[in-house]
């Protein structure tokens, strides 16, 4: 029986045989486990930091503004009376008629004092300005010390997802909770530290009060109800800022004085300021966490000795130094005898690579666009260790061959058809290796992509190109490859599967981050060493591994798969012979990388608290400076502690004790307790005969307790005229003096 063929092959866009490229450059994704990675948005950055250090900023000269407003629109408010400012009755003011502008009070008020420095005022002062110092020295400190900067790398392929840090954080190497500790510190501190202020402006304004009421500035002093104000601001608490700021929205009937104005001032904007750090200390606390960080460092040191990686030829394999001319060509095989084809030089290698059972080198396969690509990489790599390095890879693109006629006489056809240059058997049996004594194999080697220049020793190209038959007794699924009746055997059915390859080996240049791929260049071979390598021991010794690479192929029921295991299949026998004919080559760069947990701190909220931190620090110097200009402590010592609480009850009750002038260093001083010759008043709240309750003193009095010194209840004139009443008044005689304590009648 003639049985023939006519095979006609079809050229798609998209399955069509062709050249691969000379020189591709691939970057892979972060999805395919390369560590790719989007670059960071640096405007985003730069604006949230410069957000961060101008609204804080804006803000505090904002509450600066108001505050200056009110005080200007309060202090200045006058409402013209008929009325006329002068002293009360029992007053001892000394006031002068006509003084100086420029005149100061006489030194003879600073002898009242003790001549000892305040210690309170230095006291204030240290907390109010030192703390915050240190602490935004501390927090700067540790930032500086600790500062984990991205690594540099060598070449931008090295980059990775953790080297790319987040522009809009710092990283610090320091314990996250042991920073935002240190952090709320400041908030703790900032707190605190309208009282201190006040106490550091207390010796100014009392020694403006005390010129003002000495030369009759009648029109700034304080009005009963701003004194109590003012004795409220100077705890800082929130509460006395309320009822002040609630005072300088009303409606009054006296301007507020300068003093108040001054003191609510400086107790607004040292709130806010204290306010604001505990916000950002909040916000700093919730954005703070502790992540893992990852730097690099380039090796090749001694300490850290450049890996051999790479592959180059060994200098038996190039052609100015072969082992074998003439044929067979190849510096991986050897003849044992005339007749008998050479063997391999080191078959047990080959075997161990095919196998991947090598401890040296591997074959790996990865897809670079729409190609196959393999290389031979080493077996093991050293963890945390990137590197870039040369090698040798192979690539292909193949395609079925299924748009061709077989004319047979079971069809009812003649049988007899042409193929283009030679009969379909001519073709098989010009360049052709055959698996002996299995079956299912038959490939054929060319030069050219028409299929017409047969490749041999000596005519070899790179790339070239090869169509094998892979002949199976299994008809694969209909979706798998096309399948034929079989052209050779006549005793039994065969099916026929024909596929068409280009292949061109490369040089390769690859960086590996990571663990995988990250970035491939291919350049071509430029001479045939390589080729010549592998060509002849791929005719010579027919390897089992491409017959069950061929029977897994045939059996695939997806064309791509089985094309892509065809290509494998072919691959990993190359470079499996390359690898004979390579010895290990130097890495052209390396990394290694290190991976530590450092604490992630946002730069907006860190930022922020170190503007408030020294607008804090600066507003407080001003406050001292301001406190300390023209004031001389030692003199304003005892009039501070008179505009007090305790100076006011002091002035209201131990009358005695005040109006002698004695020295006073501390408050203790203006009472009758303080003196051991006297005893002490008592004061209680009863209820006012005219609606309401009012405060009553009890004063003892000097010689005999039990007789000068006993407390009398005065029944009221209503009850003493038998006229019922609900409210009773309490009077105390003063042994000494003859007058009435408060709330008492005569």
């Amino acid at each position: 029986m003639n049985d023939s063929v006519k095979v006609q092959l079809t050229s798609s866009k998209k399955n069509q045989l062709h050249r691969p490229q000379l020189v591709l450059l691939t970057n892979f994704t972060a999805g395919a486990g390369t560590g790719g990675q989007a670059r960071p948005n640096r405007t985003a950055s730069i604006l949230s930091i410069a957000l961060s250090v101008t609204i804080p900023v804006l803000l505090f000269f904002l509450s600066v503004i108001l505050a200056r407003h009110y005080w200007r629109r309060h202090t200045h408010k006058t409402i013209e009376t008929e009325y006329t400012i002068q002293p009360c009755e029992d007053a001892d003011t000394g006031v002068k008629s006509q003084p100086s502008k420029n005149e100061r009070p006489s030194s003879a008020g600073k002898a009242s004092g003790s001549g000892r420095v305040p210690w309170k005022f230095g006291v204030s002062a240290c907390i109010a300005i030192l703390p915050l110092v240190t602490l935004l020295a501390v927090l700067i400190s540790l930032l500086l010390r600790y500062h984990v900067k991205p690594s540099s790398h060598s070449r931008a392929d090295f980059v990775y997802n953790e080297s790319g840090s987040d522009p809009t954080a710092f990283y610090v190497d320091f314990d996250a909770t042991q920073y935002t500790t240190v952090a709320s510190w400041t908030s703790t501190i900032a707190l605190l530290l309208p009282g201190f202020l006040t106490t550091l402006l207390w010796h100014r304004q009392s020694e403006q009060l005390s010129s003002d009421a000495l030369f009759s500035r009648h029109e700034r002093l304080l009005t009963p109800y701003q004194l109590s104000l003012l004795l409220g601001l100077k705890s800082g608490t929130l509460g006395s800022l309320w009822e002040y700021l609630s005072y300088a929205k009303s409606r009054r009937r006296e301007k507020q004085s300068m003093f108040l104005s001054h003191t609510g001032f400086v107790v607004l904007i040292s709130t806010v300021l204290g306010l604001g750090l505990w916000m950002v200390d909040t916000w700093l606390h919730i954005g703070t966490s502790t992540v893992s960080f990852t730097t690099s460092s380039q090796s090749g040191t001694i300490d850290d000795p450049m890996e051999s990686w790479g592959r180059t030829l060994t200098p038996n394999c190039t052609s100015s130094n072969s082992a074998f001319i003439g044929d067979p060509y190849s510096c991986i095989m050897e003849r044992l005898l005339a007749d008998v084809p050479p063997i391999l030089t080191d078959p047990e290698k080959f075997v161990a690579v095919i196998s991947g059972r090598d401890t040296e080198s591997d074959i790996v396969t990865v897809t670079v666009g729409e190609e196959r690509v393999a290389y031979i990489g080493p077996t093991f790599h050293r963890e945390n260790l990137d590197y870039h390095a040369n090698t040798y890879a192979v690539r292909s693109a193949c395609q079925t061959i299924d748009e061709w006629c077989y004319l047979s006489p079971q069809n009812g056809l003649n049988g007899t058809t042409v193929l283009s240059q030679h009969s379909f058997r001519e073709m098989w049996q010009l360049c052709t290796i055959v698996a002996s004594g299995v079956f299912g194999l038959v490939t054929s080697f060319f030069t050219d992509q028409k299929w017409q220049e047969v490749m041999t020793v000596d005519n070899t190209a790179n790339a070239f190109y090869t169509v094998s038959r892979i002949d199976s007794r299994i008809r694969p699924s209909p979706y798998g490859l096309p399948a034929y009746w079989s052209l050779q055997s006549n005793s039994f059915p065969t099916f026929n599967n024909f596929i068409g390859c280009s292949t061109e080996l490369v040089n390769l240049t690859y960086t590996y981050v990571k663990g995988s791929l990250k970035s491939t260049e291919m350049s071509p071979l430029n001479n045939l060493d390589l080729v010549n390598a592998i060509f002849l021991p791929t005719l010579y010794n027919f390897d089992p591994f491409l017959s069950s690479g061929a029977a897994t192929t045939a059996t695939v029921d997806n064309r791509e798969s089985a094309l892509e295991n065809w290509i494998d299949t072919w691959h990993r026998h190359y470079l499996s012979l390359a690898v004979l004919a390579v010895e290990p080559a130097d890495n052209l760069d390396q990394q290694q990388r290190y991976s530590r947990l450092v604490a992630r701190i946002p730069k907006a909220p860190l930022l922020t608290l170190g503007v408030l931190l020294l607008l804090s620090i600066l507003f407080n110097a001003w406050v001292l400076f301001h406190s300390l200009r023209r004031t001389d402590l030692r003199a304003t010592q005892p009039k501070q502690e008179i505009i007090s609480i305790a100076g006011l009850a002091a002035s209201a009750f131990d009358k005695n004790v005040t109006n002698r002038g004695q020295p006073v260093n501390v408050a203790w001083d203006l009472f009758e307790g303080s003196k051991e010759e006297t005893m002490s008043t008592r004061v209680g709240i009863g209820e006012n005969p005219v609606g309401g309750h009012r405060f009553f003193a009890f004063c003892g009095g000097h010689g005999d307790p039990i007789i000068e010194g006993r407390i009398e209840t005065v029944k009221s004139e209503a009850e003493l005229s038998g006229i019922k009443v609900s409210e009773s008044a309490v009077a105390v005689e003063d042994s000494t003096s003859g007058d009435n304590g408060i709330g008492s009648r005569t």
